[in-house]
């Protein structure tokens, strides 16, 4: 059996603004797989390419498994994580209340793969680029209780509701779609 450790993250856009420097907000999974889902300004190898955006990273805390890894094998396990950041980031924002991004915030994704956790190796996704403009919001609410309900939302298949998503597409297709 090999130990493998996995790690995925992408830029969010527009949520960097609502972020201090010093903040990292840490959410703990347990499904599908024991995962961390971090934002902040910053990671470990990255600053966003945008200083509104911020960084979404998922990694794996540890995966033991049989075989030898396929690509197949990989993919899925990014997919897991990706899977688990993208809710993570849609009910983060639906809580505080930010109403700016797309609704599809993923950019600059990637994605790395350690036989050790301490030196890895990046695989190759899928890139864009996206420019938005938001709209102002207030402060963020106390992070701490965002944190804990955001993790108990993802943990009881929460989504972010339809009327919101509707919204989120809607003023992303502002830039677009002009009227």
């Amino acid at each position: 059996m090999l130990t493998r450790f996995f790690r995925c993250s992408y830029e969010v856009a527009e949520l960097g603004r609502h972020l201090g420097e010093a903040d990292e907000l840490e959410f703990r999974f347990d499904k599908p797989r024991p995962s961390v889902v971090r934002l902040s300004k910053s990671y470990w190898d990255r600053q966003p390419a945008d200083v509104a955006s911020a960084i979404c990273a998922a990694e794996t805390t540890e995966t033991t498994i049989d075989e030898e890894m396929s690509s197949e094998f990989l993919h899925g396990i990014l997919d897991e994580l990706y899977g688990v950041m993208i809710p993570t980031v849609a009910i983060f924002r639906w809580r505080c209340g930010l109403a700016e991004g797309p609704p599809n915030p993923g950019r600059n994704s990637k994605g790395y793969c350690s036989n050790d956790g301490k030196s890895w190796r990046e695989v190759s996704m899928l890139r864009g680029l996206h420019c938005s403009f938001g709209i102002p919001t207030g402060p963020l609410p106390a992070l701490d209780l965002i944190r804990n309900e955001v993790v108990e939302l993802i943990k009881t298949s929460t989504e972010e509701p339809l009327g919101r998503q509707l919204f989120r597409e809607a003023w992303s297709e502002r830039e677009t779609r002009p009227s």
